[in-house]
């Protein structure tokens, strides 16, 4: 997973949130990265308009893609 995550994100830890800029900062704690508060999110910024959500999911990390389902 840690490889998938490069330095050039915006959130690079695949553990948390912590942003780039603030990767240094051992001071600090941040909030785990959760598999329902990214699918939460997408859901929600679904219901904006177009160009208001693409720069939401970017500061997250995230695009607006569906997960396949395997049977």
């Amino acid at each position: 997973m840690s490889l998938i995550h490069r330095s050039t994100l915006k959130q690079p830890c695949p553990v948390c949130t912590v942003r780039a800029d603030e990767l240094v900062d051992i001071t600090k704690t941040w909030p785990p990265r959760m598999a329902a508060c990214a699918q939460e999110l997408v859901t929600w910024v679904r219901t904006l308009n177009i160009s208001k959500h693409e720069n939401l999911l970017s500061e997250g990390g995230l695009h607006n893609v569906d997960a396949v389902k395997q049977s």
